[in-house]
């Protein structure tokens, strides 16, 4: 009787058939008997495990990782990652194993880099030059250039000029533009470009016309006097303030030889007119 009230009441318990689980229970080695009476679980085989059938118990799960440092903590699905094994390294390291030799010419090679990088920025960053002033003075040349062609070539018949002004013509026709040459030059250098209508803006064509008409009425030697002495004092005055504006060394060493080359041409004038008036 016992092994069928067994049967039956497992059956019971569970709700559901299952295959018997021969293979995970082993028979007890002391059998009990258990009053009905009271209609109570037969305890007919009772596990060493100690163990109740339930459903819970049947499902399968997988075995998930164990974490031996901290048991209670769950696995991280993703610890693969961020515990990586992989090694650090830091830029030190790069050095281990080189030889002074070739750590000095790297970290040489790196400066050197860096100052390139440093002096091409600031170069970007540099505004140019304020050399407007410069400018000035180069338009002024171009005044007396156009003076002094226009005597000793003049396009409208012989110019009556003083014998005395002849020397200070000739030395002027080769002083002034080759003074200008070099001006504009150093101009370039620092990127500014002079165009011809640049240089001619301070020609002014009323002048041109005063000078050529008073060649037929005898006025044009005192006319020519007076542009002339105030085109040297225009030079001059402008030299000095392009002098003060900026303070290139060479862009200063040109203008002092312009300064002393136009001094000395305002006297040979000075002195061509006073012999003149003789």
């Amino acid at each position: 009787i016992a092994p069928y009230m067994q049967q039956n009441v497992v059956t019971q318990h569970f709700g559901e058939a299952h295959s018997p689980q021969t293979s995970s229970v082993n028979p007890p080695a002391h059998p009990v008997n258990v009053n009905m009476s009271n209609h109570t679980i037969p305890n007919t085989f009772i596990p060493d495990a100690q163990q109740s059938f339930t459903q819970e118990n049947l499902v399968q799960t997988a075995p998930q990782p164990q974490n031996n440092e901290y048991p209670n903590k769950p696995a991280e699905p993703y610890g693969f990652i961020l515990n990586s094994d992989t090694k650090k390294t830091s830029p030190i390291d790069l050095f281990k194993g080189k030889s002074l030799p070739i750590r000095i010419a790297v970290i040489s090679g790196g400066v050197l880099m860096l100052l390139l990088l440093l002096i091409g920025v600031k170069g970007l960053l540099a505004s140019p030059p304020k050399l407007q002033p410069y400018i000035s003075v180069a338009q002024d040349q171009q005044v007396l250039i156009h003076l002094v062609k226009n005597t000793l070539q003049p396009t409208t018949g012989q110019v009556p000029i003083p014998a005395s002004y002849a020397n200070y013509l000739n030395t002027s026709e080769l002083a002034f533009p080759s003074s200008q040459s070099q001006l504009l030059t150093y101009l370039a250098t620092n990127k500014q470009k002079i165009t011809n209508k640049m240089l001619v803006l301070k020609i002014d064509p009323s002048v041109d016309s005063q000078l050529t008409q008073s060649v037929s009425t005898g006025g044009y030697p005192a006319l020519f006097q007076s542009t002339m002495a105030d085109a040297l004092s225009t030079y001059l005055k402008d030299i000095r303030t392009a002098y003060v504006s900026f303070n290139g060394k060479k862009g200063r060493a040109i203008l002092s030889d312009e300064y002393k080359q136009a001094s000395l041409l305002t006297t040979q004038f000075k002195q061509a007119i006073a012999t003149a008036n003789d």
